[in-house]
């Protein structure tokens, strides 16, 4: 049984047959900007693309899987489109690059790491596109070093943990 954290069911039930809830990889409140996920070989992925920047290596690095998350039921690949919708099961199933990308008319690269030992997150929401990652940090006013304890303000792409501005 899987739960939100103010307690509410996210799992679906089909009330036709009285049958168990069937789990949701992503909750419905997500449904409007995520229909399905998928691994794929970072190799794989990025020899069918020009990233227009230099590409580590990913196999055998821990770095060797791109998560593909797929915004539309029509952008879901057709062999796969039962396990890799948002109902096809709890884990994300690993996925050929060409037919991970066969129905993807538009496709966002989002390329991240983290930088050294930083607790790093990430958060992906639905709002008017912008085309920017927006950078935030635990830290005073104005920022400066990591301060665990203090609000997310809103920093430069070159800073980083130590308070060094790099650009």
């Amino acid at each position: 049984e899987f739960a939100k954290m103010d307690g509410s069911d996210i799992s679906k039930m089909d009330e036709s047959d009285n049958s168990p809830p069937e789990a949701l990889r992503f909750p419905s409140t997500m449904s409007s900007f995520i229909a399905g996920s998928a691994l794929i070989e970072k190799d794989e992925f990025t020899s069918l693309l020009d990233l227009g920047v230099p590409v580590d290596k990913g196999k055998g690095t821990g770095k060797a899987d791109v998560l593909m998350l797929y915004n539309t039921e029509r952008s879901l690949p057709y062999s796969y489109k039962s396990v890799v919708a948002s109902d096809g099961g709890l884990t994300t199933p690993s996925i050929p690059a060409k037919d991970a990308l066969e129905n993807c008319e538009s496709l966002h690269v989002v390329l991240t790491q983290n930088p050294g030992t930083t607790q790093q997150c990430m958060a992906i929401m639905n709002h008017y596109e912008s085309y920017q990652i927006a950078r935030y940090m635990r830290s005073g006013n104005p920022p400066s070093v990591l301060i665990p304890n203090e609000k997310f303000r809103s920093i430069s792409r070159g800073h980083t943990e130590t308070g060094t501005d790099n650009l």
